[in-house]
Formats: C-alpha cells, sequence, structure tokens
C-alpha cells in the first residue's frame, strides 16, 4: 500500500507530466492518478487532493514536436527534419531518436545522427518540418544506452 508521501510524490509527477509532457501522456497520468485513487484506503484520499506542489501550465510550453518524437522513439522510426542550430544555420538531417530529456527550460532529443554518423542532441524548438520515416533496428552502438555511456565518459565493452 502506497505511503502519504509516496501518493504525494505520484501526485506531483502527475501534475508534472500535465504541465510539461503533452496531451497524449497528460491523459494517460491523469487516468493513472484515477486508478490510484481507487486502490488508497480512504483515508488517504484526501493526500491527492491536499498535495500542495505544483508545475504550472504555460501556454505553448509543450514543444510542437513532443508528441511526434515521443511515439518515432517509441515506434523506433527515423525522423527526417530541418534543424536550426545555435549560429541559426539551417540543416537537413535524419536520426534515430533515442529518448526525450526536459533541462528545465528546453526539451532535447538524443539521437544517432545518420548525417554526422554519430550522436547529437537536437533542441526540439529548434526543429522545423518533421516527418516520420521507416523503422530501424536497434543497434547496441547506436543504442540509448551507448549515448549514456559517451555521456558519462565510460567506453563501449
Amino acid at each position: 500500500m502506497f505511503e502519504r508521501h509516496e501518493i504525494e510524490a505520484l501526485v506531483v509527477g502527475v501534475r508534472l507530466v500535465e504541465a510539461w509532457c503533452g496531451p497524449d501522456l497528460a491523459a494517460s497520468a491523469r487516468s493513472a492518478l484515477d486508478r490510484i485513487r481507487g486502490a488508497v484506503p480512504e483515508a488517504l484520499v484526501d493526500r491527492i487532493d491536499d498535495a500542495r506542489v505544483y508545475a504550472p501550465r504555460f501556454a505553448g510550453r509543450t514543444p510542437q514536436h513532443f508528441e511526434m518524437t515521443r511515439h518515432a522513439i517509441d515506434q523506433r522510426r527515423r525522423r527526417e527534419l530541418r534543424y536550426r542550430g545555435e549560429d541559426g544555420t539551417l540543416s537537413e538531417r535524419v536520426i534515430r531518436p533515442l529518448g526525450l530529456y526536459f533541462w528545465g527550460k528546453v526539451w532535447t532529443v538524443a539521437a544517432w545522427c545518420e548525417m554526422r554518423n554519430d550522436f547529437r542532441s537536437f533542441r526540439l524548438d529548434r526543429i522545423g518540418a518533421p516527418t516520420l520515416r521507416e523503422p530501424f533496428d536497434d543497434e547496441p552502438d547506436k543504442s540509448l544506452d551507448a549515448f549514456l555511456m559517451g555521456v558519462r565518459g565510460e567506453s563501449n565493452p
């Protein structure tokens, strides 16, 4: 059974998802919270409504391409996109999206970039004209685990 602090953590998590993760995940989070509400003892149901940690919802804060990127990751499908670099330069890319990361201000997608033949991170707010492309097969050296090993400075076994 959930402890009262665990219930609060779940409520806060739902609120964060609702505020920052797009309509599909928000609906799933609300649905999960309703199921949790039905599973906790009556004495703890009030904890769900009494949680005092919020994530304000600002219009337009979920990036335009969040849902498409999330679905591309789930379906292991390449994305073709136009990317505007920090200096304003535009490039055409085909990527294998691997994971989404929120940095408190911007969302990025960790990806294998087929143009650079290496891992890259792309800010969602700099992506234009994305399209879904063909599926890709998992390859250990082009995976999220390999990306994270590189970030941590570990070598691939």
